[in-house]
């Protein structure tokens, strides 16, 4: 604790210095003053937290040096030394904040006990303000918690518009800003040590720790998830952009890895958060396409998402329907042929490449769906199982990494089946699936291939599924067709011929009554 000795007789002050042992109390003298004025000045700049003043000096009394010190700083302490015939200037002074007194002639074991007594307030002071800065510092760490949780929920869709209101009042004092996007920071290559992610996601979480508008969620140990806010667009986009040149500038410090940023949509409504952090996640995606430690913003590549469908005009879909995923051999040979295709499909050949993945892969789940199958007991995530195989640096690779995922799909299918996939009707399903886009196909066409008669056929057909065969192609059409108005560009005559109909017209009319609207209604709802 630093002491300031104050009176206008030298005397006095070295005797009150050499009579006090302050090294035992905790204590140093780091200065002596003769008058208030010069007292002040050396207040202003050493900054005692204890001051030992007489009253009467020349220039600047006690009483002028207490207002003014208080005024300063409360908490500094102040022991006025004062005469008999000053007692009534003493008693002024610890109403001015003065916090004692002590008379001349000073007693020097009451002058002891004084200090001893400031000394044990000030370290109980001390004790009491570390606590409750602790404390703020745990509820502050608390809070964050909660509101990362919070956030985690929102994107991944799992509250109610109601439990949303109720956790902005639980979490907020204010108004939380509505404008809103998501940035998904994630290391390139997950395999490689990860030693750069730690101070990464440190580095960005001090820098922005001030800000209240930055909220992080760390979804794995080589991902980041920042969901930013603001009062209006421009400022959650600067935002965007402070932290990207933040993360870019940290990279220099760590030139072997590489990070790449995928940004949502700035959003005027908090429930629009989720799908900001999926198409940020979509963006991610194209990583197959662009590259590594890019910035990538969905918005610069919605226009190229809209033009994919046209894309797919180029693939063969009839391979892809043609895929029997319960057959290890027809499906190596099937998607070897469609591979072959992606390598002569020139400058498109890793967006043409990304198609042809995701087209199988959810054909394939399909397949799975038809036997009563699961994805998740086949992958632990069966989506990142699919944005694995698209971050393949090769198509070789991709491939090689396809195929592993479809053999393991075969098998599953298979085993769950026993004896259910060979059956006939189950042979006859995948004849149809293969084959629906062909306009004849008929109740005969399906018999014939599984060798039995028509009349049989209808009957075994309409026990096991529970359908007639023209209900289930129906039903099977139908299908494929909202996944064509979702997925792709088609027009709606297109579709009616890919999945079987000539006559479009008579397409809509199965579709609305299926569905409950016309297939430009279903669109437009997707």
């Amino acid at each position: 604790m630093k002491v300031l000795l104050v009176d206008d007789e030298e005397m006095i002050r070295n005797g009150i210095y050499e009579a006090i042992d302050w090294g035992k109390l905790g204590m140093e003298v780091i200065g002596q003053a003769e008058d208030g004025e010069e007292a002040l000045q050396i207040f202003q700049e050493l900054e005692p937290q204890l001051i030992l003043t007489d009253i009467k000096m020349p220039f600047m009394d006690g009483l002028e040096l207490v207002e003014k010190v208080k005024r300063l700083s409360a908490d500094t302490y102040i022991i006025i030394i004062s005469g008999y015939d000053e007692f009534q200037y003493a008693q002024k002074a610890v109403k001015l904040g003065a916090n004692d007194f002590i008379l001349k002639p000073i007693d020097l074991d009451y002058l002891e006990q004084l200090l001893v007594k400031i000394k044990m307030d000030d370290e109980q002071k001390k004790m009491k303000a570390l606590e409750e800065n602790t404390l703020k510092e745990r509820a502050v760490q608390s809070l964050t918690v909660l509101k990362a949780d919070f956030f985690k929920e929102l994107i991944f869709r799992k509250l109610t518009d109601e439990q949303v209101k109720e956790k902005i009042q639980e979490l907020w004092t204010g108004n939380i800003f509505a404008y809103n996007s998501v940035m998904i920071i994630q290391l390139d290559e997950s395999d490689k040590d990860n030693q750069a992610v730690y101070p990464l996601f440190h580095f960005v979480k001090e820098r922005m720790a001030k800000e209240q508008s930055q909220h992080f969620v760390e979804m794995n140990k080589n991902e980041l998830v920042i969901c930013l806010l603001g009062e209006n667009e421009f400022v959650v986009n600067n935002r965007m952009k402070m932290i990207m040149n933040t993360i870019r500038s940290f990279q220099v410090q760590y030139a072997a890895y590489s990070f790449t940023i995928a940004l949502g949509t700035v959003y005027s409504s908090l429930a629009s958060l989720p799908d900001s952090y999926e198409e940020a996640l979509e963006a991610l995606g194209y990583k197959f396409i662009l590259g590594n430690n890019q910035n990538i913003f969905y918005e610069k590549i919605k226009e190229k998402k809209e033009n994919q469908a046209s894309i797919i005009k180029n693939i063969d879909q009839e391979i892809i329907y043609s895929i029997d995923f319960t057959d290890k051999e027809n499906i190596k040979v099937e998607v070897t042929r469609l591979f072959s295709n992606i390598k002569s499909a020139g400058r498109d050949s890793y967006l043409y490449s990304q198609l042809i993945v995701s087209s199988i892969y959810m054909s394939s789940i399909q397949t799975l769906n038809e036997v009563g199958g699961n994805m998740g007991e086949i992958f632990e995530d069966p989506m990142k199982e699919l944005k694995q195989i698209s971050k393949s640096h090769t198509i070789e690779d991709a491939l090689h990494q396809l195929l592993t995922s479809l053999y393991k799909i075969a098998d599953y299918v298979n085993k769950r089946g026993g004896g259910k996939i060979p059956n006939l009707i189950d042979k006859a399903k995948r004849y149809m699936t293969q084959n629906f886009q062909t306009p004849s196909l008929s109740l005969d066409d399906a018999a014939s291939h599984i060798n039995v008669s028509n009349s049989y056929f209808s009957i075994i057909f309409k026990q096991e599924t529970g359908y007639t065969f023209v209900d289930y192609l129906t039903l099977l059409r139908m299908e494929k067709a909202k996944y064509l108005l979702k997925a792709s560009s088609y027009r709606t005559y297109e579709i009616s011929e890919l999945v079987g109909y000539n006559n479009s017209t008579y397409f809509s009319t199965l579709f609305k009554r299926q569905f409950g609207c016309s297939p430009s209604e279903y669109r437009k709802k997707v």
